[in-house]
């Protein structure tokens, strides 16, 4: 009865009149009230884990065309297809003494660091966005006699918009490197031209989860308060 679960969801319970000495308690009220504090508390979760799907539902789906888009740039000359269509002076310059293997090869890496990142930096706002998404629920539409805000419609609106500005920003990006970077006949120095990509990129490429448990999202907040 003292047990954290039960005085957090069943705070009302009655203390139990009848306990043994080897502290069983048999009391039916007692019961009830243990009873109640477990529904509470999986009903509590349950709605966590939907609320938790709601938003991280989009971000799937967003996912997948990115995962989609990355293994054809990957598997294809289509990344060095699209720099030479945006940058076709820069193509027909290492044309003439770069082969054309070695510059697929160039356009993929440019290409794929400039997605690994965008699509990074996209989770990363995101995760921000979710974090005071709530505080839209403040807030009204053009008519604040109607309904306040909803703050997953909200989020959605702001996900979307980013979403459709990646893969241009994705391609003005690698379309400045393949400008700017050397690249000889032996390819491109992935120091030199700072496409160096982290290690686990590919780890938050593909995570389930890109805002984190409740506790995750506290801690965050936690940290950039100690920050400030």
């Amino acid at each position: 009865m003292e047990d954290e679960l039960v005085t957090s969801y069943a705070p009302d319970a009655a203390p139990p009149r009848e306990v043994a000495d080897d502290g069983l308690v048999s009391d039916a009220a007692a019961r009830r009230a243990v009873g109640h504090a477990q529904r509470a508390a999986e009903a509590t979760n349950l709605d966590i884990h939907r609320n938790t799907w709601r938003y991280s539902k989009l971000v799937d789906d967003q996912r997948g065309i990115v995962l989609t888009h990355r293994a054809r740039m990957l598997t294809t000359d289509a990344a060095i297809v699209a720099l030479a269509g945006r940058c076709p002076d820069r193509y027909d310059e290492l044309a003439d003494t770069v082969d054309e293997s070695v510059l697929v090869a160039v356009g993929r890496q440019i290409v794929l660091y400039h997605l690994d990142r965008g699509w990074t930096d996209h989770l990363a706002e995101l995760a921000e966005i979710r974090e005071g998404i709530h505080l839209r629920a403040l807030g009204h539409g053009p008519n604040p006699f109607i309904m306040s805000l909803d703050p997953l419609t909200e989020f959605h609106k702001e996900a979307v918009k980013l979403f459709t500005q990646l893969f241009e920003q994705v391609e003005a990006a690698a379309a400045e490197t393949f400008e700017t970077a050397t690249i000889t006949a032996e390819g491109i120095g992935l120091d030199a031209a700072d496409l160096k990509r982290p290690s686990a990129t590919w780890t938050y490429l593909v995570q389930d989860n890109p805002f984190g448990t409740d506790f995750d999202r506290a801690l965050r907040r936690l940290v950039r308060g100690n920050r400030r």
